[in-house]
């Protein structure tokens, strides 16, 4: 689900730009948004090792892992699209479409599980890399979502200029992108599963 959740926030920051000087602005502004932390924090009882972190970038690229040995979660969240896959909604097992648009994984830090958190923890970091926009997926063009959003968050209709604001400021927003490597997956064996049709 990538929508533009903090959308109302940022654009009355953005309204109070007029209202307020810059470092009045800026304490705002830092007080609603927090850097990305630089590492994840630890997990008690479990902590991080460089063999789980390879393990665990193995299962993300592993496809075997789905009944069609054709998916990976890089296949709806895939880091060469900024961690989304820039498709209305995703295609799925037997090539199945779900009713939701895969939420990137780049501008979820320390979530433990997207399904149950990601609604809560949706950043807007990288958000003019992930169209198409919306949990349906439905709006190609960020000039276009800005404005549904003021309409439906701020129930106000957002001159020309205030979008044009707001869309050079989401797209300052983007962060390097990680360079991944793919892992050399193990060959399967003979207990490994076989693929479904």
């Amino acid at each position: 689900m990538r929508s533009l959740c903090y959308l109302g926030t940022a654009a009355i920051l953005g309204f109070a730009a007029h209202a307020f000087g810059a470092d009045e602005l800026m304490t705002s502004a830092q007080a609603l948004f927090k850097p990305i932390p630089a590492s994840p924090p630890a997990l008690p009882g479990n902590p991080g090792t460089p063999a789980k972190v390879e393990l665990g970038k193995m299962l993300y690229f592993d496809p075997r892992l789905s009944a069609s040995h054709a998916i990976s979660c890089n296949s709806c969240h895939n880091v060469g699209l900024a961690g989304a896959d820039a498709e209305q909604t995703s295609i799925g097992h037997k090539w199945q479409r779900g009713d939701r648009n895969a939420p990137t994984v780049l501008t979820r830090p320390c979530s433990r599980t997207h399904r149950r958190r990601s609604r809560y923890s949706t950043t807007l970091r990288n958000i003019a890399l992930t169209a198409p926009y919306f949990h349906t997926g439905r709006s190609w063009d960020l000039r276009q979502a800005v404005a549904v959003m003021g309409t439906s968050q701020l129930g106000a209709q957002l001159s020309a200029e205030e979008t044009d604001n707001i869309v050079a400021f989401l797209g300052a927003l983007a962060g390097e992108q990680p360079e991944i490597s793919y892992p050399i997956l193990p060959p399967s064996v003979a207990a490994t599963p076989r693929p479904q049709p």
